[in-house]
Parts: C-alpha cells; sequence; structure tokens
C-alpha cells in the first residue's frame, strides 16, 4: 500500500500513523495515492490501532474516503481567493470588522499592508485609532462613536499614519449592523472597506491649487482691462474710443496668448 502513496505524502503519513500507535489515539490523516492509470486521487483515512494483550500494536482498522471533489473545490476557492487579495492590493483594498460589544476589531491582510503594519487579529479600537493621523483623530473618533449609536450605512474620509511618518488617505465605507444592545443603545457589529484615496486627494489639490492660480491671474487681467479702458477714455476722442479700446483689448489678448 505505502507504494501507492505520493511521494511528497508518504513520510507525513507514516508519521502519523506512527505517533497514532504510540499514543494509542484514532488515526486520521488526508494525502494522495496514485492509481495504476497514473491519476492522483485524494483520500481522507481514518482508522484505529488495536493491541495484544503484551500491549503490542496488531492491526489498524478504519475507513479510507475518496475526497478528490472536496480538494479541488478547496483548491479552487484558494486560488479564487488569491485572485482576490491580488486584486485587493492592486486597488489599495482592505477589510474590517468590528465587534463593538468586545471592542475588538478583526483587520483583512489588506488591511495590515495598507497601514504598514504587521500583527495579529484581533486589534483593540484604542490602537485602531492610534494609526489615524493626528489632526484628523478628534473628528473621526467622534464620528465612530456616532456610528456606534445608529444602524445603517456610513463614509468617512481621513488619513492613516505610516510607520515611517507618511501619511494615507483613505476612504472608509461599510455598515452598522444589528441588533442594537438595549442596555447600551450600541449596534453590534461594524463592517467596512478601506480604499487607498491618496492619488484621488492629491488630484483634488492640485485642481484647487490650478482653480486659484487661475482666479488670481483672472483677477490680474481684469485689472489690467480697466486700466486700459481708463486710459483710452482718458486720452481719446467720443469719435474714436470705441475703436481705440478694440485694438487694445487685441493687443492685450494676443500678449495674453
Amino acid at each position: 500500500y505505502l507504494q501507492t502513496l505520493h511521494p511528497e505524502d508518504a513520510d507525513r503519513v507514516q508519521k502519523a500513523v506512527a505517533e497514532a500507535v504510540e499514543r494509542h489515539e484514532l488515526y486520521s490523516c488526508e494525502y494522495r495515492v496514485i492509481h495504476k492509470d497514473g491519476s492522483i486521487r485524494w483520500v481522507a483515512d481514518q482508522a484505529q490501532p488495536y493491541y495484544d494483550e503484551a500491549g503490542r500494536p496488531v492491526r489498524l482498522l478504519g475507513t479510507i474516503t475518496d475526497i478528490t471533489d472536496r480538494k479541488l473545490a478547496e483548491q479552487a476557492l484558494s486560488e479564487s481567493e488569491q485572485r482576490l487579495r491580488m486584486a485587493s492590493d492592486a486597488a489599495g483594498l482592505g477589510f474590517h470588522d468590528f465587534n463593538v460589544r468586545t471592542g475588538e476589531i478583526n483587520w483583512s491582510p489588506g488591511l495590515w499592508r495598507l497601514t504598514g503594519r504587521s500583527g495579529t487579529n484581533p486589534v483593540a479600537l484604542a490602537d485602531t485609532v492610534k494609526t489615524i493621523y493626528p489632526p484628523d483623530r478628534e473628528m473621526i473618533e467622534a464620528q465612530i462613536g456616532a456610528i456606534q449609536r445608529r444602524l445603517g450605512p456610513y463614509e468617512l474620509e481621513f488619513r492613516i499614519v505610516r510607520p515611517d511618518g507618511s501619511f494615507t488617505w483613505v476612504l472608509d465605507r461599510g455598515e452598522a449592523l444589528g441588533p442594537l444592545d438595549p442596555a447600551t443603545g450600541l449596534v453590534s457589529r461594524i463592517a467596512g472597506t478601506i480604499i487607498d484615496i491618496t492619488a484621488r486627494k492629491r488630484s483634488e489639490e492640485h485642481e484647487k491649487l490650478l482653480m486659484h492660480e487661475m482666479n488670481h491671474r483672472t483677477k490680474n487681467l481684469m485689472s489690467v482691462v480697466q486700466a486700459v479702458a481708463q486710459q483710452t477714455a482718458k486720452h481719446g476722442t467720443h469719435d474714436n474710443i470705441v475703436e481705440r479700446l478694440n485694438e487694445r483689448l487685441h493687443s492685450l489678448a494676443a500678449s495674453h496668448d
């Protein structure tokens, strides 16, 4: 029978059998076997060791079940989760699940990467708040307190501080879920998605800068037009004032271009 075991699983199976026999425990193991036609199947092997009067193992009595379909489904799910993780990383996505009663939050791997930190779940709410950029912290704490007291969707924008001192703009969008605790009036859970919006925020800041500069230049141009009009009116005559003003405005437009 050992010859049918997949070479990568053979040592693990023999070790599991030996440990179960030594401890007088039920043996249980999942491994691959190779059929005569070369195909590979997954099996679940469970057996109970039996001993003689001297305590020596004499047999294993058990069952072997084909679990190939289940393993293929698990593999497909694992690959799907891996693709989802890659897509989440590319999009700068993280997920959180906040147990309001315990004050603990579970972070997805993507959220750990987004914050630039490493650690284990669950994370205390107080430690989560410490990742928020100090100028935003008081405002977000107040909003979190309000979210805990009402059911429904929410949306927050704030900055988080990375360990190197840099900050990242994020959008936290999720929902507060019930039931409400009659004693405290608090929701049960808050689950949401964290998205990196730093690039969007930088673009918005750039647009604001451009609009400010355009506004400044437009006001300057209007002042010049006003001065041109005043000088034309001062030195022109009633008959040629419109013509002279048009000439000067055309010259100003050419200079502006």
